[in-house]
């Protein structure tokens, strides 16, 4: 079936290492080990010989899923 759950190429640039996900995070390696240990952090790939690794579209998607909207607080009444 065209067009049916087509995959993006990804391309080497778009995988990486826990480091590289954190500097693009601006968190600390630390804070991105600890979230991906309680299981809150981004999505990754834990690959056999190589180690965890990220792709760039799931630490946008994580940045996306974790916007909070304020909301405007009542007024007081009178």
């Amino acid at each position: 079936r065209p067009g049916f759950m087509e995959a993006k190429r990804i391309e080497a640039s778009d995988i990486m290492t826990t480091t590289e996900a954190a500097d693009y995070l601006r968190v600390t390696k630390q804070s991105l080990e600890r979230l991906r240990f309680r299981k809150k952090g981004p999505i990754y790939s834990k690959i056999e010989g190589v180690g965890v690794r990220y792709l760039r579209v799931d630490l946008e998607a994580y940045v996306q899923q974790s916007r909070v909207r304020r909301l405007p607080l009542p007024m007081p009444r009178s």
